[in-house]
């Protein structure tokens, strides 16, 4: 693009008198003339810092901008004050302006001072980016951690991540240094905030503001708590530790043991109530208090599917067998076809029998002891060494023909026989698969997850859906997503109308 695209000139005057300009303007229209900048500015070729001196003169405006339109959907989420695609805009506007600052960070003329600047203003907008995106169950961006990842190293090479940065921006003053924005980031990805409502997504952010200093990074204590990882290497965001694979890269490893001692002290207080600081508490703990407590029990055998596509091939095989079996039994008048509809307003999933044609849909499947544990929403599937990913998604099916969804939480080897425990966390609801109509933002096959009160579909990473999309698909189904509620790089799940 031309330098001459902008409304103004990079010299302060000029700025002033256009932000002058958008005073009169309604916040909505504001965000839309900011975000037009900021898109020429992330693009704009400069080898001064003139570039950077005007994004950060635009920075108050921006954060205000969001700021007013947040607030005005947080207090009235029906308000048509503003439609939904300007919160999108705004997550938009932190996003180009973050990446502005990134960019503004690779030019070769800043000076030492100037580029410790540039990089963590690239971090700050980046997490309240993140923040929002989380807090309005829109999906983040994938470019994110690459760019946090190459900050990150850049400033541990020159020494300068634990330089205090100075600057008048209040929002960003809990943190002062590149390490502890880098740790607020991190630890706010770990706290996996799209499982939780908008008002405690807020609250997980501010938590993430004051703790996250007790996050320590690469520590190599023998009592160390290192649960989780990032690979600085990738473009993915923190991870959980899998103590099953050898081979796994842990050039960053996070140690949670002091993070979890303060939110469990007397002085911590917070909004969350019982089950949801629990379910905070179990999660960056890496689940290990139910993993290690399995309920003494006979264990019942069932079949484990991993992976999506060996999921959705056997779901599309079961419902082709239901259906043949629909058809070959005998409807008599009546009672029959009552029940029938019944089934079908229940969301119930058709029963088939336990034949020879079921049990050769079990081939890809790997037979496992499934383990009660205290928590009704866990459950541990017990079997010899396999590979499988924290955080992917799996299939049970038990002996009764139920299956059951469900994500995988955490894996421990048990024994020196390389036994090995798998925690699912469960998705209720029947499952099922559906045939999307192919689109560039969504794949051919989605699985639904049907429960009395709430319907899901889950699509494999990458996906490049947004709420408010309307997805349709061959059964003449029409989904329309409203929020995402849970995201790891190996799915996206969407609640849906």
């Amino acid at each position: 693009m031309t330098n001459t695209k902008l409304p103004f000139k990079l010299l302060p005057e000029e700025i002033t008198i256009w932000l002058n300009l958008l005073t009169p303007f309604n916040s909505a229209k504001t965000a839309i003339e900011l975000n037009n900048v900021a898109k020429q500015l992330r693009a704009y070729e400069s080898n001064t810092n003139d570039l950077l001196m005007a994004v950060i003169q635009l920075t108050p405006t921006i954060l205000h901008t969001c700021d007013i339109i947040e607030l005005s959907f947080s207090g009235d989420p029906q308000s048509k004050k503003y439609p939904a695609k300007v919160i999108k805009l705004c997550i938009q506007l932190l996003k180009n302006t973050g990446l502005t600052f990134c960019n503004i960070s690779k030019l070769k003329s800043l000076s030492t001072n100037e580029l410790n600047l540039a990089n963590y203003l690239a971090l700050q907008f980046i997490g309240h980016a993140q923040r929002l995106s989380a807090i309005f169950h829109e999906l983040p961006s994938s470019s994110f951690w690459k760019e946090i990842a190459r900050i990150y190293k850049l400033s541990l090479a020159t020494n300068t991540n634990q330089k205090t940065i100075t600057h008048k921006i209040n929002k960003f003053k809990e943190q002062l240094t590149i390490d502890s924005v880098v740790k607020r980031n991190i630890l706010f990805s770990l706290c996996s905030p799209y499982q939780y409502s908008s008002s405690q997504v807020k609250q997980l952010f501010l938590i993430s503001n004051s703790l996250a200093n007790s996050l320590i990074l690469n520590n190599t204590d023998s009592s160390a708590n290192n649960i989780f990882y990032w690979d600085t290497d990738s473009s993915d965001s923190p991870s959980t530790f899998n103590n099953t694979f050898q081979y796994q890269q842990l050039n960053t490893k996070i140690d949670t043991k002091a993070l979890l001692t303060s939110l469990q002290s007397n002085n911590f207080v917070c909004n969350f109530d019982q089950p949801t600081f629990s379910k905070l508490l179990d999660h960056l703990s890496g689940y290990q208090s139910i993993i290690n407590s399995p309920i003494p029990s006979a264990p019942t055998i069932s079949q484990l599917f991993r992976e999506f596509d060996n999921i959705t091939e056997y779901l599309s095989k079961l419902g082709t067998l239901q259906k043949i079996q629909q058809l070959s039994t005998e409807v008599t008048p009546g009672n029959s076809i009552k029940d029938i509809s019944k089934q079908d307003k229940l969301n119930v999933a058709p029963q088939i029998t336990y034949s020879t044609n079921y049990q050769e849909l079990l081939n890809k499947a790997k037979p496992v002891k499934t383990l009660q544990v205290n928590n009704e929403k866990y459950i541990i599937a017990e079997t010899n060494y396999t590979e499988c990913n924290i955080d992917s998604i799996v299939l049970l099916c038990h002996p009764n023909l139920r299956n059951e969804l469900g994500i995988i939480r955490q894996i421990k080897v048990t024994n020196t026989s390389k036994t090995v425990h798998i925690l699912i966390e469960k998705i209720p609801g029947v499952v099922s698969i559906q045939q999307a109509i192919p689109s560039s933002s969504v794949s051919t096959e989605c699985i639904s997850i049907q429960s009395e009160n709430t319907h899901y579909v889950l699509f494999p990473s990458p996906c490049k859906l947004t709420t408010g999309s309307t997805i349709s698909c061959t059964s003449t189904k029409h989904f329309t997503l409203e929020k995402l509620v849970n995201h790891t790089r190996f799915f996206s799940l969407y609640q849906v109308s």
